[in-house]
């Protein structure tokens, strides 16, 4: 997104949407999940499955 030098707002609305889903949303610690990401909240979940 940053650098980028984009001309439609079709183009912008593509980029927010990608950094938004595709980076913030998989670093995002969530207190919902005990300050976990949802990558380190699905590992967790995968443990405790074959645990069983």
């Amino acid at each position: 997104m940053y650098g980028n030098t984009l001309i439609v707002r079709k183009e912008m609305e593509r980029e927010v949407f990608e950094y938004i889903e595709l980076w913030y949303n998989k670093k995002r610690r969530r207190s919902t999940l005990n300050y976990m990401t949802i990558k380190e909240f699905h590992n967790l979940k995968i443990n405790y499955k074959n645990a069983a």
